[in-house]
């Protein structure tokens, strides 16, 4: 689910539905142009690859924040262990230039 403010400009995308991976986008109009903001789920009985996150991520176009329970675990986001989705996850952000925003602390 996508919390926003019924003042700021805004429509709904075309939600992204696989058995692995869901996501409701929200497109934010704004002066500089459109962002997507992404809340995503990765049901933990998945696997996801790489090229499952690449084919996601080439769905929310050039500007995008994409946030919630991807079921991974790596250093990058703060976990002290790091699996093999988690390492399948950091490989897909790395190879489409992406960032990950997080106060590298667990969340419960």
């Amino acid at each position: 689910m996508v919390i926003i403010r019924e003042n700021i400009k805004h429509h709904v995308r075309a939600e992204y539905r696989h058995e692995n991976l869901q996501a409701t986008n929200i497109a934010i109009e704004g002066n500089t142009g459109e962002r997507t903001v992404s809340a995503i789920c990765c049901p933990a009985k998945h696997h996801n690859k790489y090229d499952d996150y690449d084919r996601f991520v080439k769905t929310l176009g050039n500007r995008f924040f994409a946030g919630g329970d991807y079921n991974v675990k790596h250093n990058f986001g703060g976990s002290r262990l790091t699996t093999a989705i988690g390492r399948e996850l950091h490989k897909g952000m790395k190879n489409n230039n992406l960032k990950p925003l997080s106060t590298r602390q667990p969340t419960y």
